[in-house]
């Protein structure tokens, strides 16, 4: 289930599908008594509730809250035996709602493609379309904010990921999607979303670092052609890298065949080919 490699003193794991990681996450919390900030990059934002397939009720047709405590009480974040039970009971996009309520992460932020606009909403956002839903002919009082916002508190942190930083077509269309997706790891993308965050939360980053120990997490599904992972501005990267506790990688291999197959985004790709890649980057990273 687990493969572990130490590159440059830096402990990588390498799992299957993405809720294996809550046992390479567990063994750090208990090693270090603290529970750590999660820094992922994936495709999805997997935040679905804990057991939401495991838990469904087919008769009422509803998630039962109940069964849901009871496995949630079941975990003991000190015993890995019970990590990997309620591992057999999750699916791959429960793994940070369920990390979070058992206390074996403190806080996450997520860079994904399936965020169209930031979570949590900031308040200036929020008030605008508040107005806007409320308005007659659907014409909002005043203009649309911009940037800085300000922000409620969260346990989890998802900058918005519309485009390409620097994209000037409007709307976006198909034409955006490979741009965007080459940019992924490149500084300016990254840059962009770290400034996001510092803005949601300015006790977690200042000027682009983070102030807490974190996990970097990668699904390589956030992957979705060989450039992709091999951005001509890395120095973002790279550090990211540099100050991360242990790293975590998932395959999710479907997904990438979806990628290939399905999506045509690069007949090239493969989950071997994105792991040697991604392990060379860390290999560089921390020499």
């Amino acid at each position: 289930m687990i493969q572990n490699k130490t590159i440059n003193s830096k402990e990588v794991f390498i799992t299957e599908k993405h809720h294996h990681n809550l046992i390479p996450w567990a063994q750090y919390r208990n090693n270090n008594n603290r529970a750590p900030l999660v820094f992922i990059f994936d495709h999805h934002m997997d935040n679905n509730e804990p057991f939401m397939s495991y838990a469904y009720d087919k008769e009422n047709m509803k998630h039962d809250k109940k069964k849901v405590q009871i496995e949630l009480k079941k975990i003991d974040i000190n015993k890995i035996d019970t990590i990997k039970d309620s591992i057999s009971k999750l699916k791959n996009d429960e793994y940070i709602q369920t990390a979070l309520k058992i206390n074996l992460v403190d806080k996450v932020i997520i860079i994904s493609y399936d965020s169209f606009n930031d979570t949590p909403r900031s308040f200036e956002e929020k008030k605008y379309q508040n107005s806007f839903s409320q308005a007659n002919n659907f014409i909002p009082p005043y203009p649309a904010p911009v940037r800085p916002f300000t922000y409620p508190d969260s346990n989890i942190y998802i900058p918005e990921n519309r485009c390409a930083v620097g994209c000037t077509r409007g709307p976006h269309n198909d034409d955006c999607v490979i741009p965007h997706y080459n940019q992924c790891i490149e500084s300016v993308l990254l840059d962009d979303k770290l400034k996001i965050i510092e803005d949601m939360n300015s006790t977690l980053i200042t000027n682009g670092k983070l102030n807490e120990k974190y996990i970097l997490d990668f699904d390589l599904d956030y992957f979705h052609t060989k450039q992709s992972i091999n951005p001509n501005d890395p120095k973002t990267f790279y550090s990211l890298i540099q100050d991360a506790e242990i790293i975590t990688i998932t395959k999710e291999e479907d997904w990438i065949k979806e990628w290939v197959k399905q999506y045509g985004y690069d007949p090239n790709l493969s989950v071997n080919y994105l792991i040697k890649r991604l392990l060379f980057h860390i290999d560089i990273a921390t020499k």
